[in-house]
Formats: structure tokens, sequence, C-alpha cells
């Protein structure tokens, strides 16, 4: 389910694929490597067909879909969280 099967008895049937997918998708995520997703994740969770290896992140990236460890760590983004500071008024006297 990871990476795909060309074995067409790996699972019962479609909706045995996608139940199953569900079932362990947090698993599953976790075990893959950063921009990237498994087949069952373009199949069952976009309606975007999988654009290929090498423009994969990319695609995810524009969906929004990479996590902001995976922003982190594919393009050393880093976002600190900063409130606008105010000038200290000049004291009078």
């Amino acid at each position: 389910m990871l990476y795909g099967s060309d074995d067409p008895q790996a699972f019962v049937s479609a909706e045995e694929h996608r139940r199953l997918w569900f079932e362990h998708r947090t698993e599953l995520l976790r075990c893959t490597a950063p921009g990237r997703r498994p087949d069952a994740w373009w199949a069952y969770e976009t309606t975007l067909p999988y654009p290929g290896r090498d423009l994969e992140t990319e695609a995810l990236r524009k969906l929004g879909e990479l996590t902001a460890a995976e922003e982190r760590e594919l393009f050393g983004v880093t976002k600190p969280v900063t409130k606008p500071t105010k000038k200290p008024r000049a004291r009078r006297g």
C-alpha cells in the first residue's frame, strides 16, 4: 500500500484497499519521505492525478499539503510567529 503493488490479488477489492488506506493512513504517512505521498493518498485524497516523482513535492506544496516539518526539512523555511513591535514613545520632561 505504501508504494503500490503489481500483484492484482494484493487486496480483495478496491473497497478493501480504500478502507485499509484510511484505517492505516497515519502510520503509512509517517513512513513516507518528506514531500512524497503514497499512491493511495493520490488515489483517495485528491482529485489531481499523480504528477510524477520529479514534480510531486512542488505539486504538494502548491496544494498546501506539505506539513510545517516538511517545509522546514525540504526548504529550510522557518516562519517565526512574531508580533509587531511598537516604538517606545519618547518621554517628555
